[in-house]
């Protein structure tokens, strides 16, 4: 089974570093663009599926991919969605980091109303496995940086930020006989038309 994996456009909070989490996201001009472009770079590659989070910014470029694979079932699963950020979400990042460091909260913790890292991966870990049992040729998965990352350190390892995940940026996994092996990491090439 071959796995692709492709983030978001760049938001107007990615721009303003606003703490997004589970808010929609509002696709920049840019971001539109580069929406455009990811969805260009799958026209002629054929899935058995497509699986995006139901957060706007996905669901905008998901909705792009379609259009060129009409044919291509779409489903939305919550388990692909960013990290809850709970009490953070909409704060200003710079307000955050104030505030964990005054309070002495990693960010892998929780607070009021979010997730721990742990349970995000453990979501995005639970989604994997129900995909693995579908016997897919090739399935994409369009999604957030967190999801994106927590299923490559699942998988191979490393560092969290050892990973990059740039805007509209592709991972191909290769899964055989059991073993994880990555093709592409934070592919962007695609933008560069």
């Amino acid at each position: 089974m071959k796995l692709v994996l492709v983030r978001h456009g760049e938001t107007e909070e990615n721009v303003n570093h606003i703490s997004q989490g589970h808010l929609p996201g509002i696709l920049t001009e840019k971001g539109k663009q580069q929406t455009k472009l990811a969805a260009e770079r799958f026209k002629d590659e054929r899935f058995d599926a497509i699986y995006s989070s139901d957060l706007k910014r996905c669901k905008d470029l998901a909705e792009e991919i379609v259009k060129y694979h009409p044919e291509t079932p779409l489903f939305y699963d919550e388990r692909l969605r960013e990290r809850n950020h709970g009490m953070f979400a909409g704060w200003p990042n710079e307000k955050v980091h104030e505030y964990t460091k005054k309070h002495n909260i990693h960010w892998k913790d929780k607070v009021e109303g979010s997730e721990s890292i742990k349970e995000v991966e453990d979501r995005v870990i639970d989604f994997f496995n129900d995909i693995k049992k579908k016997n897919y040729n090739k399935v994409l998965f369009v999604t957030h940086g967190g999801p994106i990352i927590l299923l490559a350190i699942h998988l191979f390892g490393r560092n969290y930020f050892e990973w990059n995940k740039d805007h509209t940026c592709i991972y191909e996994i290769e899964i055989m006989n059991g073993k994880a092996k990555l093709i592409t990491e934070n592919c962007t090439k695609h933008l560069k038309k």
